[in-house]
């Protein structure tokens, strides 16, 4: 009967030490579990502030595009206008140098036909 009796007291011990490990089993599991949804909430939060990010980034490049093309509209426009400007510009001068090289002929004519007054005076 003592052999009967320390091996209950042994096998009610042993399920003691079992229920003890199997209830610090299973506070360990909720404390795991519990990190894991605060993970799981922590990655969401960055994945959908990682989004928010890039859809602010992305409108940020769209407008800065849609500022570029103005820009570059903007500094053709000028081009265009200066090219036409260096144009009327240079056929001004053109024509001024044509009219300087032709006053200088009659320039030249006239002192011409004032050396030929001055002969026939004399």
């Amino acid at each position: 009967c003592d052999v009967a009796s320390h091996r209950a007291d042994k096998a009610e011990a042993a399920l003691r030490n079992a229920l003890m490990i199997n209830a610090h089993l299973d506070k360990h599991s909720a404390t795991l579990q519990g990190e894991l949804e605060e993970e799981a909430r922590t990655r969401n939060a960055l994945r959908w502030n990682a989004e928010a990010a890039a859809g602010l980034l992305r409108g940020q490049v769209f407008d800065l595009q849609s500022e570029l093309e103005d820009v570059v509209g903007n500094v053709e426009q000028q081009q265009t206008a200066q090219e036409s400007l260096t144009r009327t510009h240079l056929a001004h001068i053109q024509t001024c140098q044509k009219r300087a090289h032709a006053l200088e002929e009659d320039r030249e004519a006239l002192r011409e036909q004032l050396v030929a007054l001055q002969v026939a005076l004399q």
